[in-house]
């Protein structure tokens, strides 16, 4: 645990564990390459190490994703107020709304963060309104001094969530699964961005308003949750206080399938603080 390896080339197949070691299967240029550690430390992404873990038959199908819907909405300041000038790059965000909101029985989070209008938004709000791309660009970025853009997160209970499987031939399939309350949760979303920026003294567009696809936004996760007692709620899936899958002592998960849930706001700052625990812990408990 003294050193740490990055070799490059390397595409991940499946891994194993004995008593004392990692063996780790790769392709490497066409030809299959098994390495051994002591430890490995697995950050691939929550997708991309279910995928793994199922391959390696260390986890149990389905594998759920949890998923935090994503909406692109433009917005203006009550009074017509300009939002800023329009700007050739993407600055920074300006400011955040966060905020639990209960709308017709769900108590939930809200988290959106806002942008002055800029060139890469001009072009992400051509692509989602037609009504937006039909206006001439001078005409654009003379309204996008009044115009703000919203990148809108609602928490897993009014998201979709994403399925991973392994097929036959040992390849992954990813699907979504539909909330149940799709409809109901469809309303309570724009009752939560009316009523959050309204607070705000700021007015959504609604109509130039977009969805983002299930799993193309930036909060998922939670699928391997850290559980030491409430191991009940997710019986087969779900990893130990170190980031060890069942059936695993040597292989810890770093990256957001570790979090017991996926909320509205930022996942990051969480995930990251996780991972510098695990790997902490793993440290000065093993060597």
């Amino acid at each position: 645990m003294n050193e740490f390896n990055y070799i490059n080339e390397h595409w991940v197949k499946h891994i194993s564990e004995n008593e004392n070691k990692v063996k780790v299967q790769c392709l490497s240029v066409g030809r299959e390459v098994t390495l051994e550690y002591d430890r490995i430390f697995i950050g691939l992404g929550a997708i991309q190490t279910g995928a793994l873990l199922l391959r390696s038959n260390l986890a149990t199908e389905p594998l759920i994703v949890q998923d935090s819907a994503m909406k692109i909405v433009p917005f203006y300041r009550r009074g017509f107020k300009k939002t800023g000038e329009y700007e050739d790059r993407l600055a920074l965000s300006e400011g955040y709304i966060l905020t639990n909101l209960d709308s017709l029985h769900f108590k939930t989070d809200f988290f959106c963060q806002i942008y002055s209008y800029s060139k890469s938004l001009d072009e992400q709000m051509c692509f989602s309104s037609w009504i937006w791309s039909k206006i001439p660009l001078l005409i654009r970025k003379s309204l996008g001094r009044y115009i703000g853009i919203g990148m809108v997160f609602f928490d897993e209970s009014l998201s979709e969530k994403i399925m991973i499987n392994k097929q036959e031939n040992n390849d992954i399939h990813v699907s979504k699964i539909s909330n149940k309350y799709h409809f109901k949760a469809k309303l309570i979303k724009r009752m939560q961005i009316n009523k959050a920026f309204r607070t705000h003294n700021l007015k959504p567009i609604h109509i130039m308003s977009k969805s983002v696809e299930t799993g193309k936004g930036y909060h998922f996760g939670g699928s391997f949750p850290n559980l030491i007692n409430d191991t009940q709620k997710f019986p087969n899936n779900y990893s130990d206080k170190l980031g060890c899958v069942k059936g695993t002592s040597r292989s810890h998960l770093i990256d957001s399938s570790c979090l017991v849930r996926v909320t509205a706001a930022p996942i990051t700052w969480t995930t990251m603080a996780n991972a510098a625990r695990i790997t902490r812990s793993v440290l000065i408990e093993y060597t």
